[in-house]
C-alpha cells in the first residue's frame, strides 16, 4: 500500500500502475487461496492414508504420489503471495544496524540477483516442463507436466512481486535524500 503512495506521487501515469498492482495482488491471493487448499487436501490424504493403514489395515493406494504432487502445488501457489507480504525467510542481524539508504541498497541488490535466479528457474522449469508432457505417475497415471508447471508459473508470480518490492526500494532511495535510519 505505501507502494502505490510512493508511484503515485512520482508521475501521473502511476495510477495505471497502481492499478496493475493492485489487480495483480488480487490474482496473487486467489492463487495463494488455491495453495491453502491444497494444504487442506494434503491433510486430508495424509489423515486418510494413516487412518486406513491403523484402522483398516490398508493404505489410500496413490498417497504418496498424491501427497508429493500437492507439496509442489502448495509451494509454488504459495511462493509469490509470500514474496508479495515479505513473510519469505531473510537474516537481518548486521543490516539493522545500517542507515535507511544502505538497507534500501542492499534489498536493490538483493532483489537483483534474486530476481536473475527466478529468471534462470523460470526458463528452466519450461523446459523441464516441456519435456514432462507425456509422463504420468506410476500408480495413479496423473499427467506431472500439469504440476510441473506450476513452478515456472509460481516463480514468475515470485518474480513480479520482486520487481515490485525493487520499485518501492529505488522509490524510497529518491525520495529519501538523507542518511537517517
Amino acid at each position: 500500500m505505501a507502494e502505490e503512495q510512493n508511484l503515485s506521487q512520482i508521475s501521473p501515469k502511476t495510477s495505471v500502475i497502481s492499478r496493475l498492482w493492485k489487480n495483480f495482488e488480487r490474482v496473487n491471493s486467489l492463487i495463494y487461496a488455491a495453495g491453502a487448499i491444497a494444504i487442506f487436501l494434503l491433510a486430508a490424504i495424509t489423515i486418510l492414508d494413516v487412518g486406513g493403514r491403523y484402522l483398516f489395515n490398508r493404505t489410500l493406494p496413490g498417497a504418496l504420489e498424491l501427497s508429493e504432487l500437492t507439496m509442489c502445488t502448495i509451494i509454488f501457489m504459495c511462493f509469490g503471495y509470500s514474496i508479495t507480504l515479505k513473510t519469505h525467510v531473510s537474516v537481518d542481524v548486521i543490516t539493522i544496524m545500517l542507515p535507511k539508504r544502505v538497507k534500501a541498497l542492499l534489498g536493490i541488490m538483493t532483489n537483483i540477483l534474486t530476481l536473475f535466479f527466478l529468471t534462470v528457474l523460470v526458463s528452466q522449469s519450461v523446459r523441464i516442463a516441456i519435456e514432462q508432457r507425456g509422463n504420468y505417475t506410476d500408480i495413479l497415471k496423473i499427467p506431472t507436466f500439469i504440476f510441473t508447471l506450476l513452478v515456472p508459473i509460481g516463480s514468475t508470480i515470485a518474480a513480479i512481486s520482486l520487481i515490485g518490492h525493487l520499485a518501492e526500494d529505488i522509490l524510497s532511495i529518491i525520495q529519501d535524500k538523507g542518511d537517517s535510519k
